[in-house]
């Protein structure tokens, strides 16, 4: 039996964001040419097209959505001058 692809055929989604992005970041330097480094970084974003009312990015078990994401970084790292 052969599958139709006529029957999967979907349309392109567009999906359009507003969002901001941040972060902090401190250097221990404890030698002359060794450095150690820690950074957080964060973004929030919202969805902002035309279909975002009607089709919510996000949906939990008990119906309730939201177009608004959001997620962090934290990063360590050493770094050697010469």
């Amino acid at each position: 039996m052969a599958l139709n692809s006529a029957s999967y055929y979907r349309p392109a989604d567009h999906y359009s964001y507003f969002g901001v992005q941040g972060g902090v970041g401190i250097e221990f330097r404890l030698a002359r040419h060794f450095a150690l480094n820690l950074a957080l970084l964060g973004f929030v974003r919202g969805r902002t097209d035309a279909d975002a009312q009607y089709h919510p990015e996000f949906v939990d078990g008990s119906g309730r959505s939201t177009n608004t994401s959001g997620g962090g970084l934290f990063q360590g790292g050493m770094t050697f001058y010469f």
